[in-house]
């Protein structure tokens, strides 16, 4: 699960996985989801960040195979709202074996309940021993898109290892980037990468 319609986060999940299901909460997201995975004429074309990541991984000449290889591997594109019981309603998804969770429940929630709420929620998809993979941006408070400022809620580390531990979490990494860029369009000090196992 994410925010937009990028598919960067894709790549290196589809090199251990090849029945992966991408949740939007935007129709205009899933739309052009869809015409990338379906290599309409007009979508995005995201061959210069397989080309990178390749070439980051000396393996430069592979990237068209990786491109296919993530397309193949996205089974399902389906709308996710939180405030259902059933998240993916009318589809009912079976439990899996591990979540990634992108930069997502800090733009969507309100509040710290909010946050603890909806990944409760989003949890009961994951089997016991599954695994939870948490991008998230911590000390944050906004992020600007062309004229449009829109709210991120503010977390810090404390929390984020308080809420995985309440839902049933035990955390077996994490990660801390320091915020490098002084970009004006978005405010936060940190990312963490946080992996986990539901118990």
């Amino acid at each position: 699960m994410q925010i937009g319609s990028c598919i960067f986060t894709l790549i290196p999940i589809s090199e251990f996985f090849n029945d992966i299901t991408v949740l939007e909460f935007n129709d205009v997201c899933i739309e052009e989801l869809e015409k990338w995975k379906n290599t309409h004429d007009d979508t995005f074309d995201w061959s210069h960040t397989f080309k990178f990541i390749a070439e980051l991984e000396g393996k430069g000449e592979e990237w068209k195979t990786r491109q296919e290889t993530l397309k193949t591997s996205i089974k399902r594109i389906l709308k996710c709202d939180l405030t259902k019981e059933n998240l993916t309603d009318p589809v009912t998804l079976p439990k899996v074996d591990c979540i990634f969770l992108g930069w997502l429940l800090e733009s969507i929630c309100k509040d710290r309940d909010d946050f603890f709420r909806s990944l409760k929620k989003i949890s009961m998809w994951l089997k016991p021993g599954g695994h939870l993979i948490l991008l998230v941006v911590l000390n944050a408070s906004f992020v600007t898109i062309g004229e449009h400022r829109f709210h991120l809620l503010n977390l810090d580390e404390e929390f984020i290892r308080k809420a995985l531990r309440d839902t049933g979490y035990v955390i077996e990494t994490i990660e801390m980037v320091e915020r490098k860029s002084k970009h004006e369009a978005i405010s936060y000090d940190h990312q963490a990468l946080l992996t986990a196992v539901m118990q």
